[in-house]
């Protein structure tokens, strides 16, 4: 049986461990795009000797993150044959760097009794509104955003289709969404509302004091800006199924056209009546 040792990603030289992670002409420009950038190194013992030894803090979480994220390239593209443009292989581990230590940071100081979100979606008090957010990864890598407003008798007032250009992330194409729909909502008179998306990710963010160097982090003091700008308006995690109607609707929007009729929830109020709603 013949193996083949030729790099999956670059189809030029032998694989090693090394080559996947530095040498390789697609890791190369992997770390010239990072904060750490390249140079010759002779080994991987030596480049991670010089890494623990040398590098601040910041940078070594980087690197190990970046290492995590190419050698799953790697299995992505021998074992799906799946390929992602560069950017993207770094904002994954920047994703997942900063999703670890937002995880880290809430775990501090809470209490051992579990918390309790909503599994179903719930009404909004008479007079408020909510508006629910949820994005779809297209195969190309672009994201399409889905937003819905509802009153407090879960009639629809107001919804949104957006399809952006993206990286392929998924938490990068929830915050872009969520920081869209404030942007349309500061564009409208349904106040007070409450913005509710099912990445929790985003909410601990935005109650965050950390700063964190990402992509991920600058679309959030977007939001952050956005949440000031704008009064009577609040924000909270919801499970999947309270989210399902903006889930469906993020997911649908490639065959949905200008005026649709209403997809409803389940728990909206009985007596919501059907109409049509206009999406914008």
């Amino acid at each position: 049986m013949i193996v083949d040792d030729t790099c999956s990603i670059c189809a030029k030289d032998t694989e090693t461990a090394f080559h996947v992670l530095y040498t390789c002409e697609f890791a190369q420009s992997v770390w010239l795009l990072s904060n750490v950038g390249w140079q010759i190194n002779s080994s991987l013992n030596e480049w991670l000797r010089g890494v623990i030894t040398s590098y601040p803090q910041s940078q070594q979480e980087e690197i190990f993150m970046l290492i995590w994220s190419l050698w799953l390239y790697r299995n992505e593209v021998v074992w799906e044959s799946r390929t992602h443009p560069y950017r993207f292989i770094l904002s994954r581990a920047r994703t997942a760097l900063t999703e670890w230590k937002t995880a880290k940071i809430s775990s501090v100081g809470l209490s051992s009794r579990p918390l309790s979100f909503p599994a179903c979606w719930e009404a909004p008090a008479p007079s408020h509104f909510k508006c629910n957010v949820d994005v779809a990864l297209l195969e190309n890598g672009y994201y399409r955003l889905g937003m819905i407003i509802r009153n407090s008798q879960g009639q629809n007032c107001a919804g949104k289709l957006m399809t952006v250009s993206g990286w392929g992330d998924p938490q990068v194409g929830e915050v872009l969404c969520f920081r869209e729909a404030l942007s349309w909502i500061k564009s409208l008179a349904f106040f007070p509302i409450c913005m509710e998306t099912d990445c929790q990710v985003v909410t601990q963010f935005l109650t965050s004091t950390h700063s964190f160097s990402s992509y991920f982090s600058m679309i959030i003091n977007d939001c952050k800006s956005l949440i000031q700008e704008l009064s009577l308006i609040s924000f909270a995690f919801v499970r999947k199924p309270a989210n399902q109607v903006a889930h469906t609707i993020a997911r649908a929007a490639n065959s949905i056209p200008a005026l649709i009729p209403i997809v409803k929830d389940k728990c909206i109020h009985q007596q919501s009546q059907s109409q049509d709603l206009h999406f914008i």
